[in-house]
């Protein structure tokens, strides 16, 4: 038993490591005056495109905009789809989904699990893995994303949005497709019937979802109407007993306002826990 529970570990750890880029040695990031230069005019063309949202009284430039190019350089450096990592999650997150999917599995509660909006795939290659790990079959995992990169805001109602939006043009909204999720799957010989792919856009897709339960629900959808989407449609259906996570709950997007805002309409209680800076999670009581 103890030989079983170390080679699960250290599987677990392998995989970690491989999804996180950690295998790999990565030269120091040094962005050229080009690049630098590029960045800039990106911010600079957003004011411009903006600018009658900027200039309304009490408007708040977003924080984007006001990032150093360098700044701007390294965050879109790592949301390029060439970089080896498959999740842009950082050590605490990727920990985070491995308790929680634990704690889910020691204690018994019933349901699948789904991340909705999954990038390359990197975490819900984890889940699938952890699974495998454990010897368990019966539990799918649901793979929600639109594989069309991410939606555009509308600036009226979400400014700081739309203009991140913009910005990602430069990583091709982070678009990934279908075929190259599966692909991943399929490197670490983790793609069976267990793995479920839901691909369009969550106001489409997650209505009509043939999800019954959720044991962990873990939402990356950025944008206030997205997360918004993922929590009216899929919160109900989380078990008691299971796991909620937010990615962007602690960035200047509009997944903070969608998130409370859903908590205040239907009373959940369960107090927020912070995992990083960016992520929070809860465990539902009731």
């Amino acid at each position: 038993m103890i030989r079983e529970e170390e080679s699960r570990a250290a599987y677990i750890e392998w995989l970690k490591q491989c999804l996180m880029g950690t295998m790999y040695e990565e030269e120091r990031p040094v962005p050229t005056p080009a690049e630098l230069a590029g960045c800039a005019a990106r911010q600079s063309a957003a004011r411009q495109k903006f600018s009658s949202w900027l200039a309304r009284p009490g408007g708040v430039t977003p924080p984007i905009l006001e990032k150093k190019p360098r700044e701007l350089w390294l965050l879109l450096r790592a949301m390029r789809r060439q970089r080896a990592a498959q999740t842009m999650t950082v050590r605490s997150g990727v920990d985070n989904v491995h308790y929680c999917l634990t704690e889910v599995l020691e204690g018994g509660v019933p349901g699948d699990v789904m991340e909705a909006g999954v990038w390359k795939g990197g975490l819900t290659i984890l889940i699938q893995g952890i699974l495998k790990a454990w010897g368990v079959n019966d539990r799918r995992v649901w793979v929600a994303d639109s594989f069309a990169g991410l939606p555009e805001p509308d600036p009226e109602t979400d400014l700081e949005d739309a203009v991140t939006h913009y910005l990602l043009g430069g990583v091709d909204h982070l678009r990934i497709s279908q075929a190259e999720v599966r692909s991943a799957f399929e490197h670490f010989d983790l793609l069976d019937d267990q793995v479920c792919f839901l691909p369009g856009w969550f106001r489409d897709t997650l209505p009509a979802a043939p999800v019954e339960r959720l044991a962990l629900l873990r939402v990356d959808g950025d944008w206030h109407d997205s997360t918004r989407d993922c929590l009216r449609f899929l919160y109900p259906k989380l078990a008691v007993g299971g796991y909620m996570i937010i990615d962007d709950y602690g960035l200047p997007l509009g997944c903070r306002r969608a998130v409370d805002e859903y908590r205040l309409e239907n009373r959940i209680r369960e107090p927020l826990q912070w995992v990083n800076m960016q992520t929070v999670f809860w465990r539902r009581e009731e």
